[in-house]
């Protein structure tokens, strides 16, 4: 759960991810545990991966405009995934129903 203000650790730990990446680590395919299971997968940015979580919780709390930026932000760096363009295309059209 994300609560204004307490970001700070967030920041530091996106800055971390970032320090790993400049160091070499996050390019290419990376395997993930996902129920136990090693799967292989692309490499997603931090930064990428960080907006995603403010866009997701934004989303979740019903602030469609803040998901799109923040969605929005994350193609930015990662303009293939498409979990992305899905989630800006839903909450883009909740906000045109409305």
């Amino acid at each position: 759960m994300f609560v204004r203000g307490a970001r700070a650790p967030f920041g530091v730990a996106l800055a971390a991810w970032c320090g790993l990446g400049a160091l070499g680590c996050g390019a290419g395919t990376v395997t993930r545990l996902i129920d136990g299971v090693p799967t292989e997968g692309r490499f997603i940015h931090p930064a990428a991966y960080a907006a995603f979580g403010v866009a997701a919780a934004a989303e979740a709390r019903g602030d469609d405009a803040e998901a799109a930026r923040y969605y929005a932000a994350a193609l930015q760096i990662d303009d293939a995934s498409p979990e992305l363009w899905t989630r800006l295309g839903a909450v883009r059209c909740r906000a045109a129903s409305d």
